[in-house]
């Protein structure tokens, strides 16, 4: 993982999400710019323990990918691609 998103600038800051890094393949759900703003993953039917605890092990499964946190309703990760889009500048 690259060292912006490992830290601290990333994640829950008093309860909100922070700002998407500038690279172009960073999403949030709440992201102003409804290009980079997915919706959150709906799991019906569980509870939020059990949906979380699935979202990670599906995490570990992509290459190059790490669960960075998890809280009771939270899971910041991280997912690098193949290919660079951008250059670091």
């Amino acid at each position: 993982m690259t060292e912006e998103m490992k830290d601290g600038d990333l994640g829950l800051h008093n309860g909100k999400l922070a700002p998407c890094p500038k690279t172009p393949n960073g999403v949030s759900t709440d992201h102003p710019d409804p290009n980079r703003r997915m919706l959150p993953l709906p799991y019906d039917g569980i509870s939020i323990h059990t949906a979380i605890g699935l979202l990670t092990e599906a995490i570990h499964t992509i290459t190059k990918s790490e669960v960075i946190e998890t809280a009771e309703d939270y899971v910041h990760a991280c997912c690098l691609s193949n290919t660079d889009f951008w250059s670091a500048a």
